[in-house]
């Protein structure tokens, strides 16, 4: 798994223009500060991708690996204080509406 932030771009042409298309797809119905949902954000490349270009959000990622969720820990760093990880399975807490959905693109 240590590899993964590094491969996974390589093995999944247009993965960054994915995220940037994502982004914008999702800001046309949240223009402004929103609460944005990640299925499968293991990894946390797309939760960096859209923190980096929209400041204003907020993100709530799930995955079921706890694996995979340290990774994104590690690669969301920079905007850990507006994103929460949670394992899948763990029980919802009442913290605002999320805007949008967005699932993560699964590398082989």
């Amino acid at each position: 798994m240590s590899s993964y932030i590094h491969e996974t771009p390589r093995k999944v042409p247009g993965l960054a223009d994915l995220h940037t298309m994502t982004t914008l797809l999702l800001g046309e119905q949240a223009p402004g500060a929103a609460h944005m949902l990640v299925v499968g954000a293991g990894g946390g490349l797309e939760i960096r991708a859209m923190a980096e270009a929209r400041p204003d959000w907020r993100f709530t990622g799930i995955d079921p690996s706890p694996a995979m969720l340290e990774l994104a820990r590690q690669t969301i760093s920079a905007c850990a204080e507006r994103t929460r990880l949670v394992p899948l399975g763990a029980k919802p807490s009442n913290r605002g509406t999320v805007r949008g959905l967005h699932t993560g693109a699964i590398a082989p």
